[in-house]
């Protein structure tokens, strides 16, 4: 977007259009996934129409300039605000239509495992996610138009068209190999069901089980923390790179990939922590719980030492390390929302006016009791998947969602105050894309990775009042 013509601060305010409308689309979405009586399944038709969008937008980001040029032949400066506009509308759509295929993919990860494998699912799935994650940073590094030049002529697009090809192809096995049970109901309850849509969400939203509550809390604060490093970590790394070297045309795309190389390094410790840390935690050496805290503490003692470095290596190593917080962040509150779903299930009478918010659910229990440290569950009980999966799961995918909204907006405000306060000048730098462009302030994208270090440390209070379940033959 940058290279587009598009100023960094308003770059900031481009993510908020997502989170937007994911804060009130996502939970829709679940709920009407319950609901479903599709003869694919509950989640795989939702799964299809979200994937078409997500690679119609990849494509969008791909060929920006090429939409641009055929709808604006003439006007150069028409055709930049139209290609801007393109590529916004496309990551957009790209932002949106991923959050929803996650959510519901973890949803398909509940509706299928039972209570004891929903830690080891999650593992499984978010060891694939960090090595497909080192895949993509590692194209993002190397030059792909020398390795594929007959799939395109520029970095971007051979980068959109190969990940379209994989999404694709990792959608189409998930959906052919993965057995759904289709929901079953009377033409009138499905009619009821439609009605009272809306209704159901506005009263579970009320009456969450406190378990899932609290969990959500912590999410809410730990990605609070998380998006100024997924947004700006790779800007931070070219701030500093290019402290020490020429800021020029030719020199950008060296100070971009400088940044690459140090998120290959992140996603391959993520990758180790994924494989090293499961072990000890299936296996009861530690808990849940206590590996989620300690994560979140060593994010926020990592994210403030960015304070006090100035050096390429530095950068580096910090991002490598943010990998070891990152991979517990991706497995242990999903799998903690599985058990917690299947645990509220297991305690609970079922109730099928409940579900739609008609009565109070048993589930709504005490303070004393949501912060109780060990919750047993008789695995001699059957278990059987929470028809309302999808939508607590799009529920948790808000307190993910909105944290996004909250850090572009202090992002925006900290890119455009900081320049104004800041005393030094070693710091700004000129924008060699965009000449007309004013400097830009490295030490912006500082005090963005200081706020999240204040609210990782508020997650890791936090998570002391998550329960750790356990299981009894």
């Amino acid at each position: 977007m940058i290279s587009l013509g598009l100023p960094k601060e308003l770059t900031a305010l481009v993510w908020m259009l997502g989170p937007i409308t994911g804060l009130i689309a996502q939970p829709i979405i679940g709920a009407l996934s319950d609901q479903s009586t599709f003869k694919w399944g509950r989640r795989r038709p939702f799964i299809l129409i979200a994937s078409l969008f997500c690679c119609l937008a990849l494509m969008g980001v791909a060929y920006t300039n090429e939409i641009a040029a055929s709808l604006v032949p003439n006007d150069s400066r028409m055709r930049q605000r139209v290609a801007i506009g393109t590529a916004v509308a496309s990551f957009y759509m790209l932002d949106f239509s991923t959050g929803t295929v996650q959510s519901l993919c973890r949803a398909l990860v509940v509706d299928v495992f039972p209570l004891s494998q929903q830690e080891t699912a999650n593992v499984f799935s978010t060891n694939l996610s960090n090595i497909t994650t080192i895949f993509g940073y590692f194209t993002g590094y190397i030059d792909l138009v020398q390795f594929f030049p007959s799939i395109a002529d520029s970095q971007m697009k051979v980068f959109c068209i190969m990940g379209t090809f994989i999404f694709a192809s990792a959608v189409a096995v998930t959906c052919i190999c993965v057995r759904e049970q289709p929901l079953s109901l009377e033409k009138e309850a499905e009619k009821k069901t439609k009605k009272q849509t809306l209704a159901y969400i506005y009263h579970s939203i009320r009456r969450l089980p406190n378990s899932i509550q609290v969990l959500c809390n912590v999410q809410l604060f730990a990605y609070l923390a998380w998006f100024p490093i997924l947004f700006y970590s790779t800007t931070w790394v070219s701030d500093v790179y290019f402290q020490s070297h020429a800021y020029t045309r030719d020199n950008w795309t060296e100070g971009t990939r400088a940044g690459a190389f140090a998120m290959l390094l992140y996603a391959s410790t993520s990758v180790v922590a994924g494989l090293v840390l499961p072990y000890l935690t299936v296996n009861r050496v530690v808990t849940l719980k206590r590996t989620l805290t300690a994560s979140l503490v060593l994010l926020g003692c990592t994210m403030h030492a960015t304070f006090y470095i100035d050096t390429v290596t530095g950068t580096t190593v910090v991002i490598a390390i943010f990998g070891i917080p990152w991979a517990c962040t991706l497995w242990i509150p999903f799998a903690l929302v599985g058990e917690y779903m299947l645990m509220e299930q297991a305690t609970t009478v079922p109730d099928t006016h409940a579900m739609y918010g008609a009565t109070e659910p048993s589930s709504r229990r005490s303070s004393t009791e949501t912060e109780a440290s060990d919750h047993f569950i008789d695995m001699s009980t059957e278990e059987r998947p929470p028809p309302e999966s999808g939508f607590i799961l799009g529920i948790v995918n808000m307190y993910i969602i909105l944290p996004q909204f909250l850090v572009a907006i202090i992002a925006a405000i900290l890119f455009c105050v900081v320049p104004l306060i800041s005393s030094s000048t070693k710091t700004r730098l000129p924008d060699p894309i965009n000449s007309d462009q004013p400097p830009t302030e490295a030490s912006a994208v500082i005090w963005i990775l200081q706020f999240g270090a204040i609210m990782a440390f508020v997650a890791s209070y936090l998570c002391t009042r998550l329960i750790d379940v356990k299981y009894k033959a």
